[in-house]
């Protein structure tokens, strides 16, 4: 599976997947920069799992309000470091002539609600100022900030359960979790 930065990420979405899943949040979000190898098709060793998380990253969960996980996806979306890979929520961002995250809904169709409360699955690392997270932490302090453990340990756990991994099951060509568009584009016809 490959990575990639500027458009959906099969890889991305994965384990964006995982951390969601395994933590039963309602958000996954995984940054470009923790994805460090790709995988190739055929058994998933624990060499791979270390090759792609090297570091001692923790899997952890904040509580954010529904207007919180807009204006975070604004900033992530917008920011220097690529498009997020995500799960739960499908997004409208423009790529040209700037990035701007026009449209958020959780995957289902459903409006994420402004006062309400969610849980967002992430690693420590962004969450402690990572990435273009940083820009999120000048006015967000998480909230019930949970530690799951070493993230490696926690993505080979979930995959163990799921055994089988399809590439093209992670895309789905006519509900994609982020469409990228021109800033001219409609946006109408993505959210119906």
């Amino acid at each position: 599976m490959q990575r990639d930065k500027d458009k959906e990420n099969p890889l991305g979405n994965l384990i964006a997947d995982c951390i969601r899943n395994y933590t039963l949040a309602d958000i996954g979000i995984v940054n470009f920069g923790l994805l460090r190898s790709i995988w190739f098709p055929g058994d998933i060793l624990y060499e791979n799992i270390l090759n792609m998380f090297p570091f001692n990253n923790k899997l952890v969960t904040v509580q954010m309000t529904g207007k919180e996980v807009r204006k975070m996806m604004e900033i992530l979306q917008e920011g220097s470091k690529g498009f997020y890979s995500t799960s739960g929520v499908k997004q409208i961002v423009t790529k040209l002539p700037v990035r701007k995250l026009e449209s958020l809904k959780f995957y289902d169709n459903t409006d994420i609600v402004d006062d309400q409360i969610y849980s967002i699955a992430t690693n420590d690392f962004l969450i402690g100022g990572g990435d273009d997270f940083k820009n999120v932490l000048t006015w967000y302090i998480p909230r019930n900030y949970i530690d799951h453990g070493i993230f490696r340990d926690k993505v080979l756990d979930y995959l163990k359960k799921i055994k089988y991994i399809k590439e093209n099951d992670l895309i789905d060509p006519l509900n994609p979790r982020l469409k990228i568009i021109d800033q001219n584009d409609k946006i109408t016809n993505f959210l119906e």
